[in-house]
């Protein structure tokens, strides 16, 4: 089995308090299924990490108002466009 070791950056974060250290993996990835060792001293632990990429359906979201297809605007002048969607957890 081939060892590599990992380092802090964008996609591992490694957070240590007191005896605990947690490794936080950034936007999983099937490549990343494997074993994890945590070495310290002579001391070490270890957990397989199994990674499966499972693809949800978008959620249907409809307008039920939407944009104008054209408005006249004054450069001075507050101007507001409004469009809405059929379900709230469409809302970013």
């Amino acid at each position: 089995m081939m060892v590599v070791e990992i380092f802090y950056g964008l996609k591992y974060h490694f957070d240590l308090s007191r005896a605990k250290q947690i490794l936080t993996i950034d936007k999983l990835h099937p490549d990343d299924s494997r074993k994890y060792v945590c070495r310290v001293n002579d001391i070490e632990t270890s957990a397989w990490l199994e990674v499966t990429l499972f693809l949800a359906a978008k959620p249907l979201y409809n307008f039920y108002k939407e944009l104008l297809d054209k408005m006249e605007v004054f450069r001075t002048k507050q101007t507001i466009l409004e469009c809405c969607i059929n379900d709230l957890k469409g809302i970013c």
